[in-house]
């Protein structure tokens, strides 16, 4: 049984103050991969950002939380992370029942940001789940560490590697879920949604298991041409629709069989079994069927 976790965190939910300029810089460091890692804040309020770091227009937006002193339960408050985590829950619930569904179970996470993903199942304290990170930037795990509360000595591990490089290493993990969430200051890196690509990290996701992708991708032709890579290596693909962030396109991807009816009933009962502040069964109302 989960045992319920007091956060000092709550994710922003919408996107009403990311561009906002009168933001205190608290630390700005050049970085090889990203140009200029940013951390800021206003009030309560704390960002990730990078690009160039006194121009908050020319920057691209990677993490934002809401640090307060009163605990709140749970709490992942980013809309798209809400829909990425409940994804996860419910597919694993539906799969493995309510009880048992974390129970010896691996995830990976490709890309970290501020981390809030993995600090949501790292806080689960479960004795037996493991959690592995993949990110490029070791600035980014760093500045995650310090400033975001991103619970590094709960992983099992922490690879500051290039995602190519990581999949090519003969002692590489497979896994039950697999969270594909990468964003750079350009933008969505669309060469990692390549078929390519694509196959390779199918490749660590275990025969029964998911690979969770957020595709945040604006130009319909880019985005049909992603979907039909993910249908080239796939077999049961399903998205879920995200309350706020329209733009957030979140994808369920195995190649085993799930029925969706199954997986929003697992939902309900993860609802009325664990305090959960991610609205589980509300999220995955989002579920196309």
């Amino acid at each position: 049984m989960l045992k319920a976790f007091r956060s000092k965190h709550v994710f922003e939910k919408g996107l009403p103050t990311l561009y906002t300029r009168n933001y205190k810089i608290l630390h700005t460091q050049p970085s090889f991969f990203n140009k200029e890692v940013v951390v800021s804040q206003k009030g309560s309020w704390r960002k990730l950002s990078f690009g160039d770091a006194p121009s908050y227009g020319g920057t691209l937006l990677q993490g934002h939380l809401k640090i307060k002193d009163e605990a709140l339960v749970h709490s992942s408050r980013c809309d798209y992370i809400n829909t990425m985590i409940c994804s996860a829950l419910s597919f694993m619930a539906s799969k493995y029942g309510v009880e048992k569904f974390l129970d010896d179970r691996e995830f990976l996470f490709i890309g970290l940001g501020i981390g809030c993903s993995p600090t949501f199942f790292a806080n689960l304290n479960h004795p037996s789940l493991s959690l592995d990170v993949i990110e490029i930037d070791p600035i980014v795990i760093d500045v995650a560490e310090k400033y975001f509360e991103f619970p590094r000595n709960k992983m099992r591990n922490v690879y500051a590697q290039d995602l190519a490089e990581y999949l090519k290493r003969d002692d590489k993990s497979s896994y039950d879920v697999v969270f594909l969430d990468i964003y750079t200051q350009y933008g969505l890196p669309t060469h990692l949604f390549g078929e390519d690509t694509l196959s390779h990290i199918a490749n660590v996701v275990k025969s029964t298991g998911i690979l969770i992708a957020n595709v945040h991708c604006p130009e319909v032709e880019r985005y049909v041409e992603i979907c039909e890579n993910f249908a080239k290596i796939f077999d049961n693909i399903r998205t879920v629709a995200c309350e706020v962030d329209y733009t957030n396109n979140i994808m369920v991807c195995s190649n085993t069989l799930f029925d969706p009816q199954d997986v929003t009933e697992a939902a309900q009962r993860l609802d009325e079994e664990y305090k959960f502040d991610v609205g589980v069964k509300h999220v995955m109302f989002g579920l196309e069927l």
